[in-house]
C-alpha cells in the first residue's frame, strides 16, 4: 500500500518509566546494570549526572527516563552501534531520533564528562582533551550531542547511504519558555521563540 516503516529511535535514554529496571535476575546484562544504574557506583560511568554533579534517577530531574550522557565516548559508541544494528540488520525506510537532547541546562557533569571537559590540572579554563574549541560547559554538551548524531549518520550511512534520517527537535530558543509551567511545555512548545519574549 505503498507504506514506509521508519524506526523511532531514542538517542539518550536508557531505561523509560517511573520505576527502575526489573530485578537485574532477570536482565542482568542489561545496559542499565552495565553502565547505568544510580544506586551502584561502579556501574554508572555511562549515566547523565544532574548540574552539581550528583546521578540522575526518574525523581532528581530526568522525568519519566534515565539518560546516557553524550558526553562519555563509550556511551556514545554504545548507542552509534544500536543504530547501525537497526540499519544493517532491519528493512526499514529511514531512522527517526527523539531524545536527542540534554532533560535540563547544566546537565552531564559526570566524572567522565567533566574530564574530557575541563583539565583541572592546569589553570586554563575549559581546556580538556574532548574540548578543543575551549567551550563553556553547556556548549560542549550541545557540541557532544551534535557530534553524537552526525557520528550515527555517518555510520549509519555507511552501511545503507540511502536511509533517510530525521529528528524531533524543539525549537526553542529561550530555556524558561519551555519549562514555564512547573516543568510542562508551554502552549506552543513546537514553536521556536526569541529572546526576551
Amino acid at each position: 500500500r505503498g507504506l514506509k516503516l521508519h524506526a523511532y529511535f531514542n538517542t539518550h535514554t536508557i531505561w523509560s518509566g517511573s520505576t527502575n529496571a526489573p530485578p537485574q535476575s532477570i536482565m542482568p546484562n542489561h545496559v542499565y546494570y552495565q553502565h547505568a544504574n544510580p544506586n551502584d557506583s561502579a556501574h554508572r560511568d555511562w549515566l547523565l549526572y544532574n548540574s552539581s554533579g550528583s546521578p540522575t534517577t526518574y525523581t532528581s530531574g530526568s522525568d519519566e527516563y534515565l539518560w546516557f550522557n553524550p558526553g562519555v565516548p563509550a556511551a556514545d559508541a554504545w548507542v552509534r552501534k544500536q543504530a547501525v544494528y537497526l540499519v544493517t540488520n532491519y528493512d526499514i525506510d529511514g531512522l527517526h531520533f527523539d531524545r536527542c537532547r540534554m532533560p535540563a541546562i547544566g546537565y552531564g557533569k559526570n566524572p567522565i564528562a567533566v574530564a574530557r571537559w575541563d583539565n583541572p590540572q592546569t589553570t586554563t579554563a575549559n581546556d580538556g582533551p574532548g574540548n578543543p574549541q575551549k567551550l563553556a560547559w553547556d556548549a560542549f554538551m550541545r557540541d557532544c550531542v551534535t557530534r553524537q548524531m552526525m557520528n550515527i549518520c555517518g555510520q549509519c550511512w555507511g552501511v545503507d547511504r540511502l536511509v533517510p534520517m530525521s529528528s524531533s527537535p524543539l525549537g526553542l530558543w529561550e530555556y524558561s519558555t519551555y519549562y514555564q509551567n512547573l516543568g510542562g511545555y508551554s502552549s506552543g512548545f513546537m514553536w521556536g521563540y526569541r529572546r526576551g519574549q
